[in-house]
């Protein structure tokens, strides 16, 4: 009887033993403070004005503004190629030639019979050796190959002492650009084609050049349509990028903007603050004249970069509450 007594005795001290203990804070493992509590469900941001412009968003590669590969429709050996890869040359600028002496040798053979002839033949007989030497002459063109804008010579297939073949698949000699603009062709739906204009702004972000915004503008647009490879409708669009950064090479890809309005200014509110029940849509905001939040009805047309526009129903300056789930640390335990 005594023994349990004592037993019980033991108990109830060291129950108030440890009583004592944590009303001091004096846990036998450590004196850390553990406080729980719960994000406030008040976190509001203010509806805010921003700046859109409407634009079609489209991809591809630029390309320059000419281009041209220029050959021979003639065999013969290559006599001349007095240019390099790399250079700049002027419009008319001599580029190639293949070996052409016998068709120089009769022109001028015909040259000095004509100047004979101007004293004994008939005016008939004249005009048409003037014809037959109009032809060799235009022969002796096609010998040659000179720049047809200016630009820079990119390719060079072969070098002079070699044969030109104009029968074969690699038939062309010199490719020459002129990178002085660069052109972009793109293919535009047809839910899209309404809202593109001659003259636009068009924006470009390349991904070879990150962070920055190159602009360019619409140029043309085809009187007609096609079928994509997929069969659905859609409309060439070409855009120019006048006296281009240097850094912008081709066939560099790019991502372009075409800018179909001015700039408006909207109002806008996070994403996450957005009520979405059956139909409508709604937000939560704070008011001075009631101290609990008040549930508002409004108009809306998603966005991105994580807003949504407030077509109605809000006015600048308005506060509205985070939706309490898509907040972050939500019960989060801080250790005192």
């Amino acid at each position: 009887m005594m023994k349990n007594f004592f037993n019980g005795v033991r108990i109830m001290l060291i129950g108030l033993l440890l009583v004592l203990l944590v009303g001091c804070n004096k846990l036998p493992f450590g004196n850390k403070k553990e406080t729980q509590f719960e994000a406030p469900t008040d976190l509001t941001v203010p509806v805010e004005a921003i700046s859109i412009q409407e634009s079609v968003t489209v991809s591809g590669n630029i390309e320059p503004i000419q281009e041209r590969e220029l050959g021979f429709s003639t065999d013969g050996k290559i006599t001349a190629v007095p240019v390099a890869e790399g250079d700049f040359v002027l419009k008319g600028t001599l580029l190639a030639k293949i070996d052409a002496s016998s068709d120089e040798y009769n022109i001028e053979e015909m040259e000095y019979e004509l100047e004979e002839m101007s004293f004994s033949e008939s005016p008939r007989k004249i005009a048409l050796k003037k014809e037959k030497l109009e032809s060799l002459r235009e022969t002796l063109k096609n010998k040659i190959i000179t720049a047809p804008f200016d630009g820079v010579v990119v390719e060079i297939k072969h070098e002079e002492g070699e044969i030109n073949i104009a029968s074969s698949s690699d038939s062309y000699l010199i490719k020459i650009i002129d990178d002085s603009s660069l052109k972009a062709d793109v293919v535009v739906d047809e839910l899209d084609i309404a809202r593109i204009e001659i003259g636009q702004k068009a924006v470009f972000s390349f991904d070879a050049i990150p962070g920055e915004k190159f602009t360019g503008r619409v140029s043309k647009i085809a009187h007609i349509g096609r079928l994509n490879d997929n069969g659905l409708p859609v409309i060439d669009v070409e855009l120019i990028i006048d006296k281009p950064d240097p850094r912008i090479l081709i066939p560099y890809s790019f991502k372009v903007e075409i800018l179909t309005t001015a700039a408006s200014k909207y109002l806008a509110v996070p994403d996450q603050s957005v009520i979405w029940e059956d139909d409508k849509t709604y937000v939560n905001i704070n008011t001075d004249d009631s101290p609990t939040p008040l549930r508002r009805e409004v108009k809306i047309r998603e966005w991105k970069d994580g807003k949504t526009i407030i077509l109605d129903g809000l006015g600048e300056g308005d506060r509205v509450l985070l939706n309490k789930e898509d907040k972050p640390d939500e019960g989060l335990s801080i250790w005192m």
